[in-house]
C-alpha cells in the first residue's frame, strides 16, 4: 500500500505528473502513454498514481481543461479590430482558435482516436462538467460579441455546436487532400460566421 502523502507532497506530486502528462503527451499523444511512463517522472509507484487520479484519462482531462481555460480567456480578448465587419471578425475569431489548439503541443498529435479514447474513459460528471464549460464560454463570448456591435443570431448552444463542428472537421484533416484542406477549413469558417452574425 502506497505511504501517505503530507498535503505539500501532494501538491507537488500532483503538479509533476500534470507536467509529466504535458510533456509525454507533446512526444507522444496520448495513447503511447501509460501510468508507469508517469510516475516514473515523478519518482512515485504505480499504486500511489490512483490516489491523485482514477486513470491517466482522467490526468490528461485535467491537464486539457486547464489549457482550455486559458485558451478560451485568451479568444476572448481576440476580437479583431473594430474596423473590419462583424462577419470578418467573427471568422477571424473562429480561425483563431482553429489554428490556436491545432498548433499547440498538446494537440500537435492529438486524433479522432485520441478524442474517443478520452470521451470513453471520462465519467459522466466530467463530459457534462466539460460540456458545460463550454457553454459558459459560448455565452461569455456572444457577450463580449454583443457589447462590441456583433449582434449573433443563435444562442450559446449553437454557436458551440458550429464551432464543434469545425473542431470536428479538424480533429479529421489527415483524411482530406492536403492541397484541399486549408481552403476547405477557411470556406467552413466563413459559412459559420454568415450563420452566426448573418
Amino acid at each position: 500500500m502506497p505511504r501517505p502523502f503530507s498535503a505539500t507532497e501532494r501538491a507537488q506530486i500532483q503538479a509533476g505528473l500534470q507536467q509529466a502528462a504535458q510533456t509525454l503527451i507533446a512526444q507522444r499523444g496520448m495513447r503511447h502513454i501509460n501510468v508507469e511512463d508517469l510516475t516514473r517522472a515523478v519518482g512515485i509507484s504505480k499504486g500511489a498514481f490512483y490516489l491523485f487520479y482514477a486513470s491517466k484519462e482522467e490526468l490528461f482531462f485535467t491537464v486539457i481543461a486547464a489549457w482550455e481555460a486559458d485558451y478560451q480567456a485568451s479568444l476572448l480578448n481576440a476580437l479583431s479590430p473594430a474596423s473590419a465587419a462583424p462577419r470578418e471578425r467573427v471568422a477571424a475569431l473562429l480561425r483563431r482558435a482553429v489554428t490556436l489548439w491545432r498548433e499547440h503541443p498538446l494537440f500537435r498529435q492529438f486524433s479522432r482516436d485520441d478524442y474517443e479514447l478520452l470521451m470513453r474513459r471520462l465519467s459522466p460528471a466530467q463530459v457534462a462538467t466539460a460540456a458545460q464549460t463550454d457553454l459558459d464560454f459560448a455565452a461569455a463570448l456572444i457577450e463580449r460579441w454583443h457589447a462590441e456591435g456583433i449582434v449573433v443570431q443563435h444562442p450559446p448552444a449553437m454557436v458551440m455546436a458550429l464551432s464543434r463542428a469545425l473542431f470536428y472537421v479538424s480533429l479529421h484533416s489527415p483524411e482530406f487532400d492536403p492541397a484541399i484542406y486549408p481552403t476547405l477549413l477557411d470556406r467552413l469558417i466563413a459559412m459559420t460566421a454568415v450563420e452566426l452574425v448573418g
